[in-house]
């Protein structure tokens, strides 16, 4: 029997499981104290859950064993909506589905401003650059900073010499720290818009200045 590959399509990250090792199924022929204990451990795989839901309420548990355990969502994506393709069911196991060497889960930010402190599926320590505020105060002079932030106001401003305009953008970050006024130069209105989410990519050439 073969059974089609499954994709979720913009489901809710509801829970994400600690891996447990599974038990063992090996038996030993050896005697004497700990020797069934140890072709146990032997036998072990590790094995993890994630459960998926939409907003009208389905839930789908799915299960990852091995190498395939790495692959899922860590525990920052709690609540993040995730797309998560190429997912197998198995004969017997109703009701859950199967992570393989081809499953990949893709992480979105949310549609609207939820009400609450503004939170971003993105995850900073996969990149020595990838930036909170806090990180970029604690950057030395002439790091590279990718900020990902929030548009909260956006305000036309003109150099006094020139008399060119440039954007000034009052913003959050990730973990919802005021980013302070950032100043873009050569960018017009409507590049930037409030509500919408960017990653400004820079030079920090001075400290910041409070």
């Amino acid at each position: 029997m073969q059974f089609r590959r499954v994709r979720l399509e913009r489901v809710r990250v509801l829970s994400i499981g600690k891996p447990e090792q599974g038990k063992g199924k090996g038996k030993s022929k050896g005697k004497g104290k700990g020797a069934n204990k140890s072709a146990g451990k032997q036998n072990a795989q590790m094995f993890k859950a994630v459960y998926f839901g939409d907003g009208e309420g389905y839930i789908v548990c799915t299960l990852a064993t091995g190498a395939d355990v790495l692959r899922m969502p860590p525990t920052s994506a709690l609540n993040a909506l995730a797309t998560v393709c190429a997912l197998k069911p198995r004969a017997g196991n109703k009701g859950v589905l199967w992570w393989t060497e081809n499953t990949a889960v893709k992480l979105h930010l949310e549609d609207v401003d939820q009400g609450r402190p503004p939170a971003f599926p993105y995850d900073v320590s996969v990149s020595t650059d990838f930036a909170t505020v806090a990180f970029a105060r604690e950057a030395k002079l002439g790091d590279f900073i990718a900020l990902v932030f929030k548009a909260c106001a956006v305000e036309t401003k003109y150099t006094y010499e020139s008399n060119e305009a440039d954007l000034e953008v009052e913003g959050v970050d990730i973990e919802g720290v005021p980013t302070g006024a950032l100043r873009f130069w050569r960018f017009e209105e409507h590049e930037i818009a409030e509500g919408h989410v960017y990653i400004a990519r820079g030079l920090k050439i001075s400290p910041e200045r409070r």
